[in-house]
């Protein structure tokens, strides 16, 4: 096993066609950046700022959702799964 649950040893899958280590790091990354700001949505909609917060999330999954459309009309297909975590992440930054 190679850091971060990655198989070292990738013979018994074939080869794939292209490189997922980059869009898994990725997703990764931007789900653990997405978790340690969570806390500041939680203190706000649990100070009664529940329709802030909800505007925010709304606002996070329309501009991922389009980055996600952009990623895959370019061609880079899996790039695409990161993409609503990724922009929640730094939409909060």
């Amino acid at each position: 096993m190679g850091g971060a649950g990655v198989r070292d040893d990738l013979s018994g899958f074939g080869d794939l066609g292209y490189d997922w280590r980059g869009p898994w790091a990725l997703l990764v990354c931007a789900t653990a950046a997405g978790f340690v700001l969570l806390p500041a949505l939680a203190l706000t909609e649990g100070s009664g700022g529940v329709a802030e917060v909800y505007a925010v999330r709304l606002v996070q999954g329309l501009i991922g959702a389009v980055a996600a459309w952009v990623v895959l009309t370019m061609g880079d297909g899996l790039y695409a799964v990161a993409m609503v975590p990724a922009v929640g992440a730094l939409f909060l930054m």
